[in-house]
């Protein structure tokens, strides 16, 4: 019985939750509605599954949420700067991409642990949006 509730605890406990909200609110099961909720967890279940990835490989990526957060505020700055929002995106994507690539060679080619590269990438990404 411990090991069904470590494995299905969560699972099950979330579909309480589930059949609680469609009782007590009944615009919660509607289409609009769960549309607008995968619309909003979108974004956090990518982020999850990169993740998830260094997590597979036995690594830890803390600067995940940092660098997200960068790319969101280089949107906005740019958007609000009358960039096209396409290139916004793009130009996040690149600096996203160009910081994870930093992540990637730090550990895999100077062999700095995998701990300490994202840190420091964490901290760089967190300065940058700071100073957007």
């Amino acid at each position: 019985m411990p090991g069904l509730v470590e494995r299905y605890g969560t699972v099950a406990a979330g579909l309480v939750l589930i059949a609680v909200f469609v009782v007590f609110a009944p615009n919660f099961a509607t289409t609009p509605n769960l549309i607008n909720v995968l619309k909003d967890t979108s974004f956090l279940a990518i982020l999850a599954l990169g993740f998830a990835l260094a997590l597979t490989v036995a690594e830890l990526d803390l600067s995940v949420a940092d660098i997200a957060s960068l790319a969101a505020v280089m949107v906005g700055w740019m958007v609000q700067m009358k960039f096209d929002p396409a290139t916004a995106v793009l130009a996040a994507l690149a600096v996203a991409i160009a910081l994870g690539t930093l992540n990637a060679l730090g550990v895999t080619v100077l062999h700095v642990p995998s701990l300490i590269v994202p840190l420091g990438t964490a901290a760089i990404a967190r300065g940058l949006a700071f100073m957007i």
